[in-house]
């Protein structure tokens, strides 16, 4: 069971850094950026739903798992967009 919480929170903390970074990137005066970092977790979210619960058959339960897949994904653009790989 402290295994269990101790992983969620390690999987809590970088879904985090999904908003703590988009407020970066907005407070450095790219708003667009900072709605497309949004919107990649929206849409990364909304694609996946239908993929784990009835592609895999996973039902609700693991919904958490494409939770944390999207808020990654959003995360890892939002990184990549700070260090200078994209341009704008």
């Amino acid at each position: 069971m402290q295994l269990a919480i101790l992983i969620f929170m390690q999987l809590v903390q970088f879904c985090t850094d999904d908003i703590r970074l988009n407020a970066f990137i907005s407070a450095q005066g790219f708003s667009k950026i900072s709605m497309l970092t949004v919107c990649i977790g929206a849409v990364t979210n909304i694609v996946l739903d239908p993929i784990f619960i009835f592609g895999l058959d996973m039902g609700l339960e693991v919904l958490h798992l494409q939770q944390f897949f999207s808020q990654s994904i959003s995360a890892v653009w939002a990184i990549y967009f700070l260090v200078g790989k994209i341009q704008f």
